[in-house]
């Protein structure tokens, strides 16, 4: 009972939060044809289209970006599926779900984003191992969830994990943080903050050879928008490998100022940011596509 009223207000909190982020955000969306919504969350994945936005290498491409901000992946998807925003940043997983709901979105390119589960300083976790009846934070039909799948089948706890869905990243730290979760599952730079703070980090999705982040793009209805829409994305492609060069050869780290306010973190946390891989814009794999697509099915048939 205690767990159900934990998991209850969790939930809560995290629909409170998620609801005043979409009326900021709904705010700052751009509705003329010429501007092209971008989706970007407070994570490191998206730090080529932020420095692409900073250096205005966009406008160099003839493309005017307005980037609009989400703490929650669900947030995300409400704001593409009803077209508040054209290009999201997001995973596999998710990006399969909303094409299986009817909504009609193609892969821009993969992301090199890492997850990495962390235990709760005080939680003395050490191991996949000691998480059965514990609680872990994550979201559900992401590629949390399915990693959460492939770290709890290896490790068997001798108890059932207690998933609760936090779908704010920020939110999922601070609870972390707080010990009032046991363990989360964190992006950089969020996993960062929770290895300076002391917390544990038990897995990682490096070493299960899963790559699942990527960036979609929604398709238009008519051929006329198709079109223009395919002329955005050239440009996009081009200021964002533009980006990725700018950070290979001068490293994260040289946008600090600009990470403390897109990403929440204090320089402590810049500093201490460990070598982070980015790619030019590429297609993800298809085993990782394909994965996604039966860990979405298997989750659905769960359900019924």
């Amino acid at each position: 009972m205690k767990r159900l009223i934990l998991y209850t207000l969790f939930v809560a909190i995290d629909l409170i939060v998620i609801g005043c982020s979409n009326k900021r955000n709904n705010q700052s969306t751009d509705k003329s044809e010429n501007t092209l919504n971008v989706g970007v969350m407070p994570t490191l994945d998206c730090l080529p289209i932020y420095v692409a936005d900073a250096l205005d290498l966009f406008g160099k491409q003839g493309l005017k970006v307005r980037l609009c901000r989400y703490d929650a992946q669900l947030d995300m998807d409400t704001a593409l599926i009803g077209g508040s925003v054209s290009v999201a940043v997001t995973d596999v997983v998710r990006a399969e779900r909303l094409r299986v709901r009817g909504v009609n979105i193609d892969y821009l390119t993969a992301t090199d984003t890492r997850w990495q589960l962390y235990t709760a300083r005080a939680s003395r976790i050490k191991k996949a191992g000691g998480l059965g009846d514990k609680n872990l934070a994550m979201t559900r039909f992401s590629a949390t969830d399915l990693l959460t799948d492939v770290v709890v089948g290896k490790a068997r706890p001798s108890n059932s994990v207690y998933r609760i869905q936090v779908n704010d990243v920020n939110l999922r730290l601070r609870m972390l943080l707080g010990r009032q979760v046991d363990a989360a599952w964190l992006a950089e730079p969020q996993a960062t903050v929770a290895r300076l703070s002391g917390c544990v980090s038990v897995a990682d999705s490096k070493d299960e050879d899963l790559c699942l982040g990527a960036v979609v793009v929604r398709n238009e209805e008519s051929k006329p928008a198709r079109q223009q829409t395919g002329k955005k994305m050239d440009a996009f492609r081009k200021a964002y490998n533009e980006a990725v060069d700018s950070i290979r050869k001068y490293g994260a780290r040289a946008y600090a100022s600009r990470l403390y306010h897109w990403a929440d973190v204090d320089r402590k946390a810049v500093d201490s940011l460990p070598e982070i891989k980015f790619s030019h814009v590429t297609a993800p794999r298809e085993k990782d596509v394909q994965r996604a697509r039966e860990h979405f099915r298997a989750r659905n048939a769960a359900l019924r």
